[in-house]
Formats: C-alpha cells, sequence, structure tokens
C-alpha cells in the first residue's frame, strides 16, 4: 500500500516519492469524503464510511441513504459494542459524469485500505464500483476490509458460474471473501421470474436469454416443475424478430422469460413476440429490460401486461420492524419527500456491519468473518443469512406489471408506466 506517488530521472539516478505507511491517522480525501460525524467528546476508535454516487441522477436514492446510515449510528449512541464508532459519508461520483467514476472508485479504496481507523464500507451502489474496490479492500493492511452493499445486483462480483477462470483469485487476492450484498443479484431475480412463472399458472416456457441468466433459468424452472420447451439466444441489434417468434409459437410455449438488455431494440422483439403470440402469452424480463417508460417508448401497446422484476423490496411491503423505522426516520426528514426503499436498504446495511463490528475482536479480518457469519432475523428487511459466495440464502423481488399508465402508488420513475403485482422470496436452493 505504499505504491510510488511520483518518479524522477536525473542525475544518473531514479528519484521515488511514495506515501508513507498506513495509519489510523491519515484523513480521508476531503475531494471524496465529507466531515466526520461523531457523538463523543473524543475521537471514535473506528470509522464507516459509505461509497456512494453523490451527484447527478443518482443523488435522489443515495442522499436519503446517507441520511439513514447516520440515523442508525445516532440510534445506536455511535457505539458497536464496546467500540466507539465514527461515520464519513465519501463520494465515488464527478460533476461531469453525473454518476460514478470509475477512477475515484478505485482512489477511494486505496484511501479506505490505507486508513486504518476504516474498519468497514457501506457501499457500494453500482457494481461495477465494486468490481473495481473490492480487489483493494481484500488485501488491506490488517486483514480484508468488510463491504455491504445495500444494491449491487452483478452475479460475477461473487459468484463462480459467473467469473471467468482465474478470476475469483482476481477479485480476491488474499483468499478471504470480504464482500457481502443485501440486494437480491442477478441470479435471484432470475428466481424469482421462474417462480413467477409458475404463480401465473403457465407450465411451458421458452428461455429466450444469453448463457448467463439462461443458465439460471433453466436449472430454477426444472426444480419448480416447469417445462423448457425451448432456448435461444438474441441479438439486440437485429431489426426483425419473426422468424425467432414463429419458432416460439411452435413449442406452444405460454410464458416467454427475456434475459437480457431493451437497447438497441429489445422494444422490436416486444412487439414481433406479442404480434405472433398473442396477449394469453406472459412475457417476463428482468430489470435490465427496463427503464418502463423506456419499453413503452421502445415497445408501444405490446409491452402492455409484461412482468419486470427487480431487486427488493418496496416501503409498502416492509415487514413491521421496516415500517417502524421508516416512520421514525421520516419524522427527522420534516418537508422532505418520502424516501425510496434505498434508504431502508442503507439502514439495514449500517445495521449488520455495527452489529459485526460489536461482535468482533476488534481487527478487520475478524469483522469482515463476523459480517459473513450475520443472521438477521425480524430486522429492516426481514430475515437475512448470507451464503459462502456473500449471497442473500433468500431474498425478496419486486415483480411490475407494465400497464402503460403510471400507477400512484409509485414514487419511483424506472417503474413509471408500471404497477406493483407482487414480491416473491428468491429461493437460492432453487439453483442447485
Amino acid at each position: 500500500m505504499t505504491a510510488p506517488r511520483g518518479v524522477a530521472v536525473g542525475e544518473g539516478g531514479v528519484w521515488v516519492t511514495s506515501a508513507g505507511p498506513p495509519s489510523a491517522e491519515e484523513a480521508l480525501p476531503a475531494s471524496s469524503c465529507g466531515k466526520l460525524v461523531y457523538g463523543g467528546a473524543d475521537s471514535p476508535r473506528f470509522v464507516v464510511v459509505s461509497d456512494l454516487p453523490l451527484q447527478g441522477q443518482p443523488r435522489a436514492a443515495t442522499l436519503p441513504m446517507t441520511e439513514a446510515i447516520r440515523f442508525v449510528l445516532e440510534q445506536r449512541d455511535f457505539r458497536a459494542g464496546p467500540y466507539t464508532v465514527g461515520y464519513q459519508s465519501c463520494d465515488d461520483s464527478t460533476a461531469q459524469a453525473g454518476d460514478f467514476d470509475l477512477y475515484k472508485c478505485f482512489s477511494n479504496a486505496k484511501a479506505y485500505a490505507r486508513n486504518l481507523a476504516v474498519i468497514g464500507v457501506i457501499g457500494t451502489y453500482n457494481s461495477i464500483c465494486s468490481y473495481a474496490e473490492i480487489p483493494i479492500a481484500n488485501e488491506a493492511p490488517g486483514g480484508a476490509l468488510a463491504m455491504i452493499s445495500p444494491s449491487n445486483t452483478w452475479a460475477d462480483l461473487t459468484r463462480p458460474e459467473g467469473m471467468r477462470p482465474g478470476e475469483p483469485e482476481v477479485r480476491y487476492p488474499s483468499g478471504e471473501r470480504n464482500f457481502v450484498r443485501i440486494a437480491a443479484a442477478d441470479h435471484l431475480q432470475v428466481v424469482a421470474d421462474a417462480q413467477l412463472v409458475k404463480e401465473l399458472g403457465a407450465r411451458r416456457l421458452f428461455v429466450l436469454s444469453d448463457p448467463s441468466f439462461g443458465t439460471y433459468m433453466e436449472t430454477a424452472a426444472r426444480n419448480l416443475g416447469l417445462e423448457i420447451v425451448g432456448s435461444s439466444g438474441w441479438n439486440s441489434e437485429d431489426r426483425g424478430f419473426d422468424r425467432l417468434a414463429e419458432r416460439i409459437a411452435r413449442t406452444r410455449a405460454d410464458a416467454v422469460f427475456i434475459g437480457g438488455f431493451l437497447y438497441p431494440n429489445g422494444g422490436g422483439l416486444v412487439r414481433d413476440l406479442r404480434a405472433r403470440l398473442g396477449p394469453d402469452v406472459a412475457l417476463v424480463a428482468i430489470d435490465r429490460f427496463g427503464p418502463v417508460p423506456d419499453l413503452l417508448e421502445a415497445a408501444g401497446p405490446a409491452a402492455r401486461g409484461m412482468y419486470v422484476s427487480v431487486y427488493g423490496i418496496p416501503n409498502s411491503e416492509l415487514p413491521p420492524p421496516g415500517k417502524r423505522f421508516l416512520e421514525e426516520f421520516e419524522a427527522t426528514r420534516a418537508g422532505e419527500p418520502s424516501p425510496s426503499n434505498s434508504a431502508a436498504y442503507a439502514a439495514q446495511a449500517a445495521e449488520i456491519l455495527l452489529d459485526a463490528i460489536a461482535r468482533s475482536d476488534g481487527t478487520r479480518s475478524s469483522v469482515t468473518r463476523e459480517l459473513r457469519g450475520t443472521t438477521v432475523e425480524d430486522g429492516i428487511l426481514g430475515d437475512i443469512r448470507f451464503d459462502e459466495y456473500g449471497d442473500l440464502v433468500a431474498g425478496p423481488v419486486t415483480i411490475f406489471r407494465v400497464v402503460g399508465k403510471r400507477d400512484p402508488n409509485s414514487s419511483d420513475g424506472f417503474y413509471k408506466g408500471a404497477a406493483f403485482d407482487r414480491v416473491i422470496t428468491a429461493r437460492a436452493d432453487l439453483l442447485r
């Protein structure tokens, strides 16, 4: 962690400048991190940081997340068992990008690792940012630095089947897993879509997806007793899908799972499928086929009746502890609009991390071990347990149905034009 900061050549020699050794006294960069928040008179023993994009479009979701994390720490008097804990909110975005910046993700992670007072990271918000940060935190001085993400969904952050050969060793070079997430990742979202197909009464499923999503769906569907009547990849750059739609029609499928991205021509796929298969065949897509307003614009009326899944549980469906948290939290935000479910997810992540710190011996390695061994019963988001990869053993996935008009109960612009349908608890054991 003392890589060269500058190199110069001259007078027959090479001059190298480097940072000093890691230290608990080293300040986090003011260009990324806000002031330390702490309720005690002296300095806290440890610092928890959040790593979120606080500029541009994500702000509406991420600013309430920082407030929720601070609220949890205040409720606990800035303590985790025998340890005092402060909080710093760090920004991984830039004004120019209006979102996360990969260089800031990298440099933030280096700063957290070097500051020995930092005992855990809540974040990141974007999966690709975690992709950069996990290996750095994994080799932090004093042991792998714990990370808990409220929102990352990329399966290949954790799942060996989503990684290339040798990639687990690159992602976790110390050999110890230091990353967990409380968002139902891609593999669980696909399981939820399979469970939805069964709940809709469909029995004959055609899987239209790239290999990663397709493998998850075929395994889950078979374990649920669904018949896979066919499968195919599809190219979103194709201009027409008449032949593909005809092929699916011949299988007499009563549901089609669509894995992939909406752009550039997913709208054309939906139009051709609906034209050939009719309105009674269920079309089920993952969240990468959104946002729903774009889907409606791309596919027109053919999109109506489609089901689109997304990780997480909406505020309206939170269990009693979650609703109590929101009531207390919103009371501190007079005049502010109600937050999305991102605030509840951030608060749950903060509680889990603080509990892991409380159970630890005060070392980074111990916090990471305790974090991975977490069991939550009746928490803000319900029950939580992690598998050997740091993923949820079971996690909620929300299903929306595209209706072509805004659901008055939904404040999320991503799903404008869709109505809440149901929450499904996706079980990872359906992938065995």
